[in-house]
């Protein structure tokens, strides 16, 4: 595993990307009612776990002893912890949880994926103090 190669690979349009990926099959899953909702909550799913793989990388470059690296990871975290949309869509997330649409794992990603966005929050914040 090479962390800069992560890094040459990860910027501001796709993580973005992701984010909005994650709003629009949110908004997807609620259209519909029941089991019809099930292929909305997979690719749902799917957004989440790519979302935190992008968090897990940024929180793994801004723990890298490289500062060129950190400085990195500290642009991309700066710009996603901006996004009030994001911030709100994963509360969003838990309070409409519907056990008829999606799995428990679904839960269990979003909960895995907030506390991996507040960890990184928490991780700047002492590194910008």
């Amino acid at each position: 595993f090479r962390i800069d190669w992560c890094r040459e690979t990860l910027s501001r349009p796709i993580i973005h990307f992701v984010m909005s990926l994650l709003v629009r099959f949110s908004e997807s899953v609620g259209d519909y009612k029941g089991t019809t909702a099930r292929p909305w909550s997979r690719r749902l799913h799917n957004a989440i776990q790519a979302f935190r793989e992008l968090l897990e990388f940024c929180y793994a470059l801004s723990t890298h002893d490289d500062l060129s690296m950190k400085e990195s990871a500290e642009i991309l975290l700066t710009n996603t912890f901006y996004e009030a949309e994001f911030r709100d869509g994963l509360v969003t997330l838990v309070k409409n949880y519907n056990g008829i649409k999606s799995d428990k794992e679904f839960l269990k990603d979003v909960v895995k994926l907030i506390h991996l966005y507040l960890k990184s929050i928490e991780s700047y914040c002492k590194q910008n103090k």
